[in-house]
């Protein structure tokens, strides 16, 4: 019974994290999308389609995602080569960086993330200002649910009986 537990808490947990990582993505798209393609067509700059890159990447947790963005706008001949290289890499940096943000001790952030995200998306009245709120509190959903994935996880860290290199959290 333990073990049905164990196994129902790390897929909840992991469906809550699926669904925060899209609540994410759709509000960067609904928020920015437009702006991101406005910037990148205008960007002649290399270092500013990186900078692009790499806010995007951040906010949605995914490279692959400013990869099929750039490599749609290059599809549409909207970028060159070169500015969409420089958004990719960009992206690689954002994305390593929400994994650092990811991976300190932030829990007590949640809550504050839930109730700033919560009252800018329940009553903002603009509609960035509502996918602003539905980002940070898809960030939040986030470190919630990676938080119950350690907690789940946290006896198996401790345990004799599993060889050292399955024990990597």
């Amino acid at each position: 019974m333990l073990i049905i537990e164990f196994l129902l808490n790390i897929a909840g947990a992991t469906v809550l994290l699926l669904f925060a990582v899209k609540m994410v993505q759709r509000g960067v798209e609904q928020a920015f999308g437009a702006s991101f393609r406005q910037a990148m067509k205008r960007s002649e700059a290399k270092l500013s389609a990186t900078v692009f890159g790499a806010l995007v990447a951040a906010v949605m947790q995914s490279s692959m995602a400013v990869a099929i963005m750039v490599s749609g706008f290059y599809g549409a001949s909207i970028i060159s080569f070169e500015l969409g290289l420089a958004a990719m890499l960009g992206a690689d940096v954002g994305s390593a960086l929400a994994i650092l943000f990811l991976s300190l001790d932030i829990r007590w952030l949640a809550p504050l993330m839930l109730l700033v995200g919560g009252l800018l998306f329940l009553k903002s009245e603009t509609p960035t200002f509502r996918q602003i709120g539905r980002i940070i509190m898809g960030v939040a959903l986030i470190l919630i649910a990676l938080d119950l994935i350690r907690t789940n996880v946290s006896p198996l860290r401790n345990s004799s009986f599993l060889p050292d290199f399955i024990v990597i959290l």
